[in-house]
């Protein structure tokens, strides 16, 4: 649920869809393994509070995020 929301936060800042599969803003559309997807980050957490601790948005998204904002 933390990705979607995310991913669909990112919508909401004027983000696109990417072809890269480590961005949040990835789209499906292009393929991939959807458990996978999901699964990497899931396999980071051990507790509700690591969530804090590992940020579900790629260093690609960080960088396009600030270009949108500016």
């Amino acid at each position: 649920m933390y990705l979607t929301c995310l991913h669909e936060t990112g919508h909401a800042l004027n983000l696109s869809h990417t072809s890269d599969f480590l961005d949040i803003m990835y789209s499906f559309q292009f393929g991939g393994d959807i458990p996978e997807y999901f699964g990497r980050y899931r396999r980071k957490l051990k507790a509700r509070a690591d969530i804090a601790k590992n940020s579900g948005i790629s260093p690609q998204d960080q960088a396009r995020l600030i270009r949108v904002l500016k």
